[in-house]
C-alpha cells in the first residue's frame, strides 16, 4: 500500500511540474517570472507540519490523509528553484571552456561504461565493485552535477531557433522526467523482483532472484550508459555555440 501511494504521488508530482512551467513562462511581473511564486513556500511549510500530524482515525483515512499531505508538500517548487538559483559549480566552467560540454558528456559516459563493465565482470569481488562504482560515479557527474549547463544550452538553442525562450517549461520537463523516471524505476524494480521470485524472508534467494538482482544492478545501468554515450555523440552544441551566442546577443541588443 505504502509503495503504491509513493509511486502515485511521484507521478502526480511529475505532471504538476509541467503545469508550473507553463504558468511561469506566461507570468510577467515587475518581480520577474518565478519570484512571485516563492511566497507559496509558506504553504509548503504548513503542509509539511500537517504531514507529520496524522489524526487519530481509521487506518484507511490515515492513508488518504498522508497521501494528500505528501503530494501537496512535494508539488514541485523545484521548477522555481532551478530557475532562481542555478548551482554554481567550481570546476565545470573551466573544463567546459577548455574541452567543451559535448566532450565532457561523451567522456563521462564512456567512463560509466567502463565502470559498469568492471563491476559486471568482477561479480561479487569487492575490489571491482568499488573501482567500478568509482567510474560509475564519474560517469554520472554531467547528469547529477552539471545538468544546469545543459539545460541552459537547450534554452539558448530553443530561443535561437524559434525566437522564444521558455525557461519554465524546459525546467519543468526536466523535473517531470526525473520524477516520472523515479516512479517508473521503483515500479519496475518491484515488478521484476516479484516476477523473479524474490523473498525478503529467505536467507538464500533463488537463482532467478539472484539473476534479477545482478541484472538490475549491473546490466541495466550498463545499457543506460551505452545509450547515454550514443546520445552524447549527437550533442554538438559546442560547434554552433559561438554563432548562436552572437545571434542571441544581437537580438537582445535590438529588443
Amino acid at each position: 500500500m505504502i509503495g503504491g501511494l509513493l509511486v502515485a504521488s511521484k507521478i502526480i508530482d511529475a505532471f504538476t511540474d509541467l503545469g508550473i512551467g507553463y504558468l511561469i513562462d506566461r507570468t510577467h511581473t515587475r518581480f520577474g517570472k518565478a519570484r512571485p511564486y516563492e511566497f507559496f513556500i509558506v504553504l509548503q511549510w504548513l503542509f509539511t507540519i500537517l504531514m507529520f500530524s496524522v489524526p487519530n482515525v481509521s487506518t484507511a483515512i490515515q492513508y488518504v490523509y498522508v497521501f494528500i499531505m505528501y503530494v501537496i508538500v512535494n508539488v514541485s517548487l523545484a521548477s522555481l528553484t532551478s530557475l532562481i538559483a542555478p548551482v554554481a559549480l567550481i570546476f565545470f566552467p573551466m573544463l567546459a571552456k577548455k574541452f567543451g560540454t559535448s566532450k565532457i558528456l561523451q567522456c563521462c559516459a564512456l567512463l560509466g561504461i567502463i565502470g559498469m563493465a568492471i563491476r559486471t565482470v568482477g561479480g561479487p569481488n569487492m575490489a571491482t565493485i568499488l573501482i567500478g562504482g568509482a567510474f560509475q560515479g564519474l560517469g554520472l557527474m554531467p547528469i547529477s552535477l552539471m545538468i544546469n549547463t545543459y539545460i541552459i544550452d537547450c534554452m539558448d538553442y530553443g530561443e535561437w531557433k524559434t525566437g522564444v525562450r521558455v525557461e519554465g517549461m524546459i525546467a519543468s520537463v526536466i523535473n517531470f522526467s526525473n520524477k516520472a523516471g523515479g516512479a517508473v524505476a521503483s515500479g519496475v524494480v518491484g515488478l521484476v523482483m516479484g516476477l523473479a521470485g524474490y523473498d525478503g524472508n529467505l536467507a538464500v534467494q533463488s537463482e532467478g532472484a539472484m539473476n534479477a538482482i545482478v541484472g538490475l544492478y549491473n546490466w541495466f545501468p550498463l545499457l543506460l550508459f551505452i545509450l547515454m554515450f550514443v546520445l552524447a555523440l549527437t550533442y554538438q552544441v559546442d560547434k554552433i555555440r559561438p554563432q548562436m551566442e552572437a545571434d542571441l546577443k544581437a537580438r537582445h541588443e535590438k529588443a
